[in-house]
């Protein structure tokens, strides 16, 4: 017996001597976003569905996403109460009614007296769950981070409804909307859906987040598409008889599919992610640390305008976004130079414009676009030069019209969109060394 126990007690040595190797200062080290989920207070995320329990519960990768990225605890509830995991229409799923009293009376009591206020609180709902949410903040008397509606539909199955009657107030920091003009539901499917009464704002900066979307796309933004059908083939791009070919279109979302969309649900994650660093419940900062939403850090000094529809030239610089977001308007020229005078290192940048096309590439500083055209900029691409460009990555986004922030785009590549009619509403543009 006492062998054993010298034999154990060694190799209890030799152990901590093999961890102490590995990791010389004994720590165990967690995961970043587990050490942040774990020393802040976890969001409380709300799914609201719709008529028969659709769709907002199937928003998998993004509820993922902010359970492993923001410790998030997670609510499942049906438009017509506030149950977790119940049923829409009192236990009936497929209640065409859209009653929602029980939901906003319980609702309010339980944000209102039980959550805990420190707590950040996001709201996400689909169709009827969309509307019963925007009937419910007005009543909610705590800030409330984050609210998302996709595709919402009131009473009578009508989108106007909620568009005219519907407001957003203050007390919200951020608020996301996108909905689809395909086809039914709701009946003026055909309609806008932008909230006309939008006061959602967060230090100061109006946060009204609305956009239609239309195509199917993946979560890297490319269009999801299909082989055209036999009726389709006379018009179907990349189809012909001689010789025989199916071409393929872009797949269009319908109401049910557009919350399970993986671009929709990628870029709500991007604006939760990025909203949840101005949560002083989360990261308490002054004011003069506040990041901007979006902003990145450049190693290089940029400086540019851009022209916008009715307002004109606006200057900008480093890497702060330029443009607007929300307010359906275009970008129609912009500019941009190296700032720093970072040496033997140029820049370029060419533009895709309305009924022109593709523009020769600029060298830094000289303006590309229209003004005074009525002319939209719908894609642009910009790339270094010089013999330091080497060393460095330009990166850079835009923001479309319907479809919202792009994915990151490099060295080059083409940002927006060719032959869709698609306006370009903003850019963002920062370099990295390698």
């Amino acid at each position: 017996m006492k062998t054993f126990r010298n034999t154990f007690h060694y190799f209890s040595i030799f152990l901590l001597s093999l961890f102490l190797i590995v990791n010389p200062l004994g720590i165990i080290q967690i995961p970043t976003n587990q050490v942040q989920a774990q020393s802040a207070p976890r969001p409380y995320v709300v799914f609201v569905n719709g008529q028969g329990n659709c769709c907002a519960w199937g928003m998998i990768s993004l509820r993922d996403r902010l359970m492993n990225e923001l410790g998030a605890e997670i609510r499942y509830v049906p438009y017509s109460n506030f149950r977790d995991g119940g049923l829409s229409g009192g236990g009936n799923a497929y209640d065409w009614s859209s009653v929602d009293t029980q939901f906003l009376r319980s609702g309010a009591d339980f944000i209102n007296n039980q959550l805990d206020r420190n707590r950040p609180l996001i709201l996400i709902g689909h169709s009827f769950g969309g509307d019963s949410i925007l009937s419910l903040i007005p009543r909610i008397n705590r800030r409330i981070q984050f609210v998302a509606v996709i595709d919402p539909v009131a009473a009578g199955a009508l989108r106007q409804t909620i568009v005219q009657g519907q407001s957003v107030p203050s007390n919200v920091d951020y608020f996301f909307n996108r909905w689809q003009e395909n086809s039914p539901w709701p009946i003026d499917f055909s309609s806008s859906g932008q909230i006309l009464s939008c006061h959602a704002n967060s230090q100061g900066r109006r946060n009204c987040d609305q956009e239609s979307q239309n195509i199917a796309r993946n979560a890297d933004f490319s269009p999801i598409t299909r082989e055209c059908r036999w009726d389709e083939a006379i018009a179907c791009p990349g189809s012909s008889l001689f010789p025989p070919r199916t071409g393929r279109v872009q797949v269009r979302v319908s109401h049910q599919d557009l919350p399970r969309d993986a671009y929709l649900q990628k870029i709500l994650g991007d604006r939760i992610i990025a909203q949840s660093a101005s949560w002083s419940s989360l990261r308490p900062m002054t004011p003069s640390t506040q990041p901007a939403r979006g902003v990145r850090q450049s190693a290089v000094g940029l400086r540019g305008i851009v022209h916008l529809q009715n307002i004109g030239d606006v200057s900008f610089q480093g890497s702060t976004f330029a443009g607007t977001r929300g307010e359906s308007r275009r970008l129609e020229g912009f500019s941009l130079a190296i700032a720093d005078g970072t040496p033997n290192l140029g820049i370029q940048y060419m533009a895709h414009l309305q009924d022109i096309g593709d523009t020769p590439w600029v060298n830094g500083g000289q303006f590309i676009g229209t003004r005074g055209q009525s002319r939209r900029l719908e894609g642009f691409a910009i790339r270094l030069t010089g013999s330091a460009a080497t060393n460095y990555n330009i990166r850079y986004i835009c923001h479309l019209q319907n479809i919202g922030d792009t994915p990151v785009r490099s060295n080059g590549e083409f940002c927006g969109t060719r032959g869709e009619s698609r306006r370009l509403e903003g850019l963002q543009v920062w370099i990295e060394r390698k």
